[in-house]
């Protein structure tokens, strides 16, 4: 009877070690066919690429790590009276584009509804890859530009004028970008620019018609700032050989500040009244929920180059006595 006894439990035993596989295998079947089990593994892995400014190691096989950041709708609080300034009217009667920029840490992608005058950003997209770190393959933002884009338009592309994928001047100079532009060019309309070309973009899509000849547009990405006024019928742009990441190139906190007062002593004290600053690098440590502008934060996280570029807004700041207000829906690349 024993042996009876013991037997069947071990046949009990295992036929629910069987059910509970089978249990298992389907749930994870359910997950992966949901896409849940890739989001339960990035969070635990740590693999993840959001639709904002992350850091991220990239791959430089291609394709390993296939771009995951989809086009997320703008729902943007319009709090400009709150910071004392007035944003550009929306556009009437406008054009919807699609603009793609190929920038030195990743690849933004913008829907944007625009008559040439105003411009209303609709949707907004992020891959970070660290391409001048050579972190990333050209098979990679090949990938990504063409997920964007179907993303975009669903196939259904009316005019390759609606399409824009534009180079950014500080990626334009890499060795890869130069091997993919030729590619590109094949099947989009691709733009290459220059640090004046990205100011004057930058100050027709962030400073609104009365503030033309008071106000300058401080762009900052991680290697340059650009600095941008307005100049008789047009604009005028000085570039600031530092970064937010200065730091990488043994730039010592002291040097990029003097390199910072160096340009702010270029521009007129008339346009010195209101800064708009464009850092979209820093969205996702510094915006207040969905508020399209703030003035400059207190920051206390842990992102190095978030402190340093705080640290050269408020140089501006003690220097010109400017209203500076952050302007999280504005990006040069829109214009075009």
């Amino acid at each position: 009877m024993e042996n009876i006894s013991t037997k069947k439990k071990g046949f009990q035993s295992g036929f629910f070690l069987i059910i509970g596989a089978v249990i298992l295998g389907l749930g994870f079947l359910a997950l992966r066919q949901f896409g849940i089990w890739e989001k339960i593994y990035s969070s635990v892995s740590g693999n993840t690429e959001s639709t904002v400014a992350a850091s991220t190691n990239g791959s430089e096989k291609g394709n390993d790590n296939a771009p995951t950041a989809s086009l997320q709708a703008v729902n943007t609080v319009d709090n400009s009276s709150k910071v004392g300034i007035q944003a550009l009217p929306e556009p009437t009667n406008g054009k919807i584009r699609s603009i793609s920029m190929v920038g030195p840490s990743g690849v933004f992608n913008a829907i944007v509804k625009t008559d040439g005058k105003g411009f209303k950003l609709l949707k907004k997209a992020f891959t970070p890859k660290l391409i001048n770190e050579q972190f990333v393959s050209n098979e990679d933002i090949k990938a990504i530009l063409e997920k964007y884009i179907k993303d975009s338009w669903n196939n259904n592309v009316t005019s390759n004028s609606d399409i824009q994928i534009v180079i950014a001047s500080s990626a334009v100079n890499n060795p890869k970008i130069q091997a993919l532009i030729p590619e590109l060019k094949k099947t989009y309309v691709v733009t290459t620019t220059t640090s004046e070309t990205e100011g004057a973009a930058a100050f027709k899509v962030a400073v609104a018609p009365q503030y033309q000849n008071t106000a300058f547009v401080m762009d900052v990405t991680p290697t340059i700032i650009r600095f941008t006024y307005g100049s008789g019928s047009g604009t005028k742009t000085i570039v600031a050989k530092t970064g937010s990441k200065y730091y990488q190139n043994n730039q010592t906190d002291e040097q990029a500040l003097a390199e910072i007062r160096s340009v702010i002593s270029q521009i007129p004290k008339s346009s010195q009244q209101l800064c708009i600053v464009l850092w979209a690098a820093a969205e996702k440590d510094i915006r207040e929920g969905e508020n399209r502008y703030s003035g400059i934060p207190t920051y206390n996280g842990e992102e190095k180059s978030t402190h340093t570029g705080l640290k050269l807004i408020n140089e501006v700041k003690n220097l010109t006595n400017a209203n500076v207000v952050i302007d999280y829906e504005s990006m040069w690349f829109m214009a075009y």
